[in-house]
């Protein structure tokens, strides 16, 4: 999911049927082809609604 205006990025990938790895990131606009991005919450969706944070680590353009 991208969302320029409100500056949010966030990555998900799935394991079905019930997992996932997700991170959040804030963006910002560096120039007319550039986005700037730095992590900022990661998790580990588990079976049976259980969740695991994990630290976000990372940024870059």
């Amino acid at each position: 999911v991208i969302d320029v205006q409100a500056g949010l990025l966030q990555n998900v990938i799935t394991f079905p049927p019930e997992g996932a790895f997700i991170v959040d990131s804030d963006i910002s606009l560096a120039g007319p082809q550039r986005v700037q991005f730095r992590f900022r919450a990661a998790k580990l969706k588990l079976p049976g609604g259980k969740a695991l944070g994990l630290p976000p680590f990372g940024k870059g353009w």
